[in-house]
């Protein structure tokens, strides 16, 4: 399943940069429309082979986390 997200991942890439070069070449501002496809293209993580260590990690829209510690009074 990995492998299936991270060729989607370099397909959309390959498109959006297909996009962008048509435009520029057409003279044609590509400022905001690449703002929005890296915002597509990074929508997500992915950890392959590796671990994860955070105080909190929040997935979604309008995800919101809190890390909160565990302190003794002495």
């Amino acid at each position: 399943m990995l492998d299936k997200e991270m060729y989607v991942k370099v397909l959309e890439r390959e498109i959006i940069d297909s996009i962008a070069d048509f435009l520029d070449k057409h003279n044609i501002d590509t400022s905001d429309f690449k703002d929005k496809a890296t915002a597509i293209v990074n929508n997500g993580i992915f950890v392959q082979g590796g671990n994860i260590q955070a105080n909190a990690i929040a997935v979604g829209a309008k995800a919101k986390a809190k890390a909160e510690t565990n302190k003794k009074e002495k």
